[in-house]
């Protein structure tokens, strides 16, 4: 399999309307910020067309990080909001999920979205779950709770600079070499921040 040629880009965070970073800055200036615990931002991006694979605006002092993984046109089609754990200091909890699908092509933006699913989940096991689909014009709201077994998947070591591919997995429950070819896990993976 060939793989499209990757690029890193930094900037104090990901520019969703631009699709680039803002005040972008240096490999070593993004260290800095990381080792001061200061937000910034990484984008990994293909350095052919400047089409986004994966962003994340970091705030390692916190710690927390706001995911995005995109779709072969740029469009985002999976957020992940992680924030301190509460329960195990040091470790970040993915309180937050949306996973957006769209109707076929490349036509439109992020706002295109024919089905858009949130998830949000509290370590105690509580999750809400809505679904809006506008295909077929409905909404589905659900709330409960989740198997303890299930919960574990949602805890997330805070990231060492330049350390990425595990906050890109798509399936929370497979390693970062488990993900596939082509995902964004794999994709930060085989382009090391250096």
């Amino acid at each position: 399999m060939t793989h499209p040629p990757l690029e890193w880009l930094f900037g104090m965070k990901f520019n969703p309307l631009t699709r680039g970073v803002v005040r972008p800055c240096s490999r070593g200036a993004a260290r800095e910020k990381h080792d001061q615990g200061v937000l910034y931002g990484v984008l990994l991006r293909r350095s052919d067309t400047g089409v986004p694979v994966a962003a994340a605006d970091l705030a390692p002092g916190r710690p927390s990080a706001f995911v995005q993984l995109f779709d072969e046109h740029g469009r985002t089609v999976l957020t992940h909001s992680f924030v301190p754990s509460r329960l195990r200091p040091g470790q970040l909890w993915l309180d937050h999920v949306r996973f957006v699908e769209y109707d076929a092509g490349p036509a439109g933006g992020d706002d295109d979205w024919a089905v858009n699913e949130s998830w949000a989940t509290k370590e105690d096991g509580t999750i809400f779950l809505a679904i809006d689909d506008r295909r077929a014009g409905t909404r589905r709201e659900k709330q409960g709770t989740r198997d303890p077994a299930l919960l574990e998947r949602g805890y997330e070591p805070a990231p060492e600079f330049g350390d990425y591919a595990s906050l890109f997995r798509v399936h929370r429950d497979r390693g970062v070499d488990e993900q596939g070819p082509g995902s964004a896990a794999e994709a930060a993976r085989r382009t090391p921040v250096a």
